[in-house]
Formats: C-alpha cells, structure tokens, sequence
C-alpha cells in the first residue's frame, strides 16, 4: 500500500513539474494575457483536468515561477559571499552577477506580466506584493552582509540602496527586453558598478 501511495505522489509530482516547465514556455512565447490553460496543457501533454488537480488557474502557476526564479537568484547571492572574502573580490562578483541576472533572465516578461496583472487584479495583488517583499528583504540582507565582509559602511539606509539596486536591475532588464542595441553589455555592467561602488565606478552602496 505504502509503495502505490509514493508511486501517485511520483506521479502527481512529475505532472507538476511537466506543466510548470510547459507553462513558462508558453508565458513566454505568447505572453500571460494571451496564452491559455489549452496551451500548457498540449504543450505539457496532459488535460486540463491535469492542470486543475495541480494549480488552481493561470495566476497560480505564474506565481510559482516566479517563486522559483527568485529562489535562483537567492541561490546566486548566497554563492557570492561564499566564494570571496576580500573587497575587490566580493565587489567583482556582486558586479559580475547583477549583469549575468540582467543579460539571462529570460524568465523577466513573466515579471512584467505579474507587475501588469497585479495592477489590475486584487485578488493577484497581495501574493504578487508578497513575494516582491520577500525580494527587496533578502536583497537588504545581502547588502547588510556585504558591508560587513568589507568592513566599509554603506553609503546610505539598506533600504534605500535596496530598493535601488532592484530598480536599477529590473529598469535595465526592461529596457533591453524593448531595445538590447540601446542598452549595450557595456553600458550594462558601467551602471552596475558604479551602483555598488566597484573599483571602477563611483562609490555607491559602499562609502
């Protein structure tokens, strides 16, 4: 008994996991507003009565992407701290990260879709809110760590420069999502060095 019982968890599980995947292809493809339960379904190859006994509608598996991008880019500052120790190290890679986040993150128009649906749709608000919240306090905490391990104050409130850097990240994201020839590789990582204060930008975050 026990053994059928974790087979149709496997199973339920693996379903899951096949319309999230499904889902974010086509989110990305069509967009939000324009893709349909159809459209994960076939993609996925289940029905919609898969889809329903997993997520409740289309806003339910959006927000779970978009949990797991932000669990990706936790992932990623945790390693940062972890692998320097020094300044110009800590400092190198925060600049390097912040602009492999901006060029990769394809997952971004999934964003904008929540930051649009949010808007206009209560019931999406608070969960979206939520979650932007959970953001901005891990990205505090990262910058708390990072001027202790350089032994340097910050050149202004941990919240301020938090909710600073993820406007200049998200801004940035934006604009090359609408122009990439706008917004170079160059002029990318210009901005974000000068934002946290690496050896060749202007102090910032670090003072």
């Amino acid at each position: 008994m026990q053994r059928k019982h974790e087979s149709h968890e496997q199973r339920k599980s693996l379903t899951r996991e096949r319309l999230l995947a499904a889902a974010r292809e086509v989110f990305i493809e069509k967009g939000f507003a324009s893709a349909s339960v159809q459209d994960i379904v076939e993609a996925a190859g289940y029905t919609r009565g898969a889809f329903y006994s997993s997520f409740g509608n289309k806003a339910t598996i959006l927000l779970e992407l978009l949990r797991r991008d932000h669990d990706r880019t936790l992932a990623h500052l945790h390693a940062i701290q972890q692998l320097h120790s020094t300044r110009a190290g800590i400092e190198s890679r925060c600049v390097t990260d912040c602009c492999r986040f901006i060029y990769d993150s394809d997952c971004f128009p999934l964003w904008v879709d929540a930051m649009l649906l949010a808007m206009r749709e209560t019931h999406m608000r608070d969960d979206f809110n939520a979650l932007c919240g959970q953001k901005l306090e891990q990205i505090r905490a990262y910058i708390g760590i990072l001027s202790n391990q350089t032994g340097m104050p910050l050149g202004a409130s941990v919240e301020s420069l938090a909710l600073g850097l993820l406007s200049l990240c998200e801004g940035l994201q934006f604009l090359r999502l609408c122009d990439p020839e706008t917004v170079s590789d160059e002029a990318t990582q210009a901005n974000v060095g000068r934002y946290l204060g690496d050896e060749q930008g202007k102090r910032n975050v670090l003072s």
